[in-house]
């Protein structure tokens, strides 16, 4: 066996807000664009359900995509994942929208990012 690698985490020298430095772990490229892949695929192939039952789905994969990468320094690939997967679920629900007839803003998906 040879010998073990942990690829879900890179780690970085930071420095502190005292000036000492510190490592922080971010989540590694390789892994943040395999998560929108999966992400992607996923969304794709779910499109056709309800919006309701998409966001519940969706909550539930936010939980554990947060519980495994959450850790102290990650925060902003954390937000690049969730705003990378809002866009994609926005798109669906525009393109759905689209085909019946009606509009979807902003507004209309939770946590969006906009505050109205």
């Amino acid at each position: 066996m040879g010998p073990l690698s942990f690829s879900a985490l890179s780690f970085r020298w930071r420095k502190t807000r005292t000036g000492g430095r510190t490592v922080s772990r971010r989540t590694s490229r390789k892994k943040l664009r395999a998560s929108l892949a999966n992400f992607t695929a996923w969304i794709r192939r779910e499109r056709h359900r309800r919006m309701r039952t998409l966001l519940a789905t969706l909550n539930a994969k936010y939980r554990g995509y947060w519980n495994y990468y959450g850790v102290i320094g990650n925060f902003a690939s954390l937000r690049t994942f969730f705003n990378q997967s809002m866009r994609l679920l926005l798109q669906v629900a525009e393109t759905g929208a689209a085909s019946a007839g009606a509009t979807v803003g902003r507004a209309s998906l939770p946590c969006s990012g906009t505050s109205r």
